[in-house]
């Protein structure tokens, strides 16, 4: 049976969520779901206060539902990503969202689910998200590796 040192686990870095929602059941159970899964979940209310949380609180990936699109535009989606420009933003919406869950994706969000949702699809869809951008940010940083090494070689 193998475990994990304390050095190990202490090495691990935590992944901070931003949940951008108002205060309603969902959010909560989203909260709970990853903070149970090994998340940081870090609930804000407010286009606003999303905002300012990705900017000083540095998290690993944001979901944000489709209320606080409606209530401040797509405009949102501009500034979270400006800010944060590589991490991976997840819309939750209503079934009959069907236009802003295409805008969503247009404008950078890397996924959307669909209200109502099983906690643990959030979890599952948020780590999908963060190995995609891992992987992706892994591969320009090999392919800057290799085209340094072919200016050496030069």
């Amino acid at each position: 049976m193998g475990s994990s040192s304390p050095s190990e686990i202490v090495s691990k870095p935590l992944s901070r969520v931003l949940i951008a929602a108002p205060e309603d059941a969902w959010s909560k159970e989203a909260s709970d779901a990853l903070y149970r899964a090994g998340f940081v979940p870090h609930r804000t209310t407010t286009p606003e206060a999303a905002t300012l949380a990705v900017c000083y609180r540095n998290p690993s990936s944001v979901l944000i539902d489709s209320s606080l699109i409606e209530s401040a535009g797509m405009r949102i989606l501009d500034a979270l990503r400006m800010n944060a420009p590589r991490i991976p933003i997840l819309v939750l919406c209503r079934a009959e969202d069907e236009e802003l869950r295409l805008k969503s994706l247009m404008m950078g969000a890397e996924d959307c689910l669909v209200r109502p949702f099983a906690p643990q699809e959030v979890v599952l869809r948020l780590r999908r998200c963060l190995e995609r951008r891992k992987a992706k940010l892994r591969l320009v940083r090999e392919k800057d590796e290799a085209r340094e090494r072919a200016e050496q070689l030069r």
